[in-house]
Formats: C-alpha cells, sequence, structure tokens
C-alpha cells in the first residue's frame, strides 16, 4: 500500500489539476467576453458616418423648409430676410444647407466625424458576425465550465460557481 503522504499529494496534484482546469475554461470566457463588448463598441465604418450625416441633413432641410416662406420674396413688402427669418432661428443648419452650403457642411461634419473616431470601424455585417460567433462561445464555455465542476463534484472536489453564471445552463436538467 502507498503511503498516505504519496496518495494525499496525488489527490491534492488531481484537485489542483481540475480547479485549473475550471480556471482555464474561465479564463477563456472573461477573454471572449471582452472581445465582444470590444467589438460591440468598435466605431462604425465612414459610409455608415456619411450616411448618418446625410440623413441628419435631410431632415434638417426639411424641418427649415417648413419654416421659410418664399411667398415673401414675391410679396410687394416682402423680403429675403423674411424668407429666411424664422428659419434661420428655428432651423439655423438646415437653412444654410438650402441656401447652398450643404457640401462645405457635410464635409466639415465628415472631418470632424473621422477626427474624433477611436479604434478601428467595422463593418455592421461583420460586427453582428462576430457577435453571435462570440455569444455562442461564451455559451459553450460556460456550458464546460458547469460540466467540469459536476466533474470535480463527483469526485468530491467543490468548485463553486461563479455570481454570474448561466443559470439556465445550471439548472437544465441533464440529457
Amino acid at each position: 500500500m502507498a503511503p498516505k503522504s504519496s496518495m494525499f499529494a496525488k489527490l491534492t496534484a488531481a484537485f489542483q489539476s481540475v480547479e485549473q482546469d475550471v480556471s482555464a475554461i474561465r479564463t477563456r470566457r472573461l477573454t471572449a467576453i471582452a472581445k465582444r463588448a470590444e467589438i460591440e463598441s468598435a466605431p462604425v465604418t465612414d459610409e455608415v458616418i456619411a450616411q448618418r450625416i446625410d440623413a441628419g441633413l435631410a431632415e434638417a432641410v426639411q424641418r427649415a423648409r417648413n419654416w421659410m416662406a418664399p411667398e415673401t420674396l414675391s410679396a410687394p413688402d416682402g423680403s429675403f430676410a423674411e424668407f429666411t427669418r424664422s428659419a434661420m432661428r428655428d432651423e439655423p443648419l438646415g437653412t444654410l444647407v438650402v441656401l447652398g452650403l450643404g457640401d462645405a457642411i457635410r464635409a466639415q461634419i465628415m472631418a470632424d466625424a473621422l477626427e474624433a473616431r477611436t479604434g478601428k470601424p467595422m463593418a455592421e455585417e461583420l460586427r453582428q458576425a462576430e457577435i453571435e460567433r462570440l455569444t455562442a462561445e461564451i455559451g459553450s464555455l460556460e456550458e464546460s465550465e458547469w460540466e467540469a465542476i459536476k466533474a470535480a463534484e463527483a469526485v468530491g472536489v467543490n468548485i463553486p460557481l461563479r455570481a454570474d453564471c448561466d443559470m439556465s445552463i445550471v439548472l437544465a436538467e441533464d440529457n
């Protein structure tokens, strides 16, 4: 029969190995969560920025046109000031675009947006695909972690659940 200290050393090594396996799974899960957060917050592409600017300017133009009174230009006592007064007060950006400064305004807003952008832009299709892939990977790691914890418990090693574990996996019936 092997000495007690030798058996104890073997059991301790086995327990540590199981704990290390669970720890490695947990580390991979945290890495995937961090990567998913990074992708979720990655800036949009130049095209998306341009679309947003164009949509915003189009809305501003529409609001400005609602304030403009072109009939005042042809009225006997009308004036250009009357034509643009309300629009300039209530929708100056749209009014400036209507008056022909749209390209310069768009270019400046685009330049400001690109200068302020941090990080590598990511296309929306790629972003969604990566988020879905990482979410599936995180779920798989959660399942692997739970399986490892159950296996450890079966041989007498108690590994506590994480406070943020996916309880739907823990509470799911074994198939």
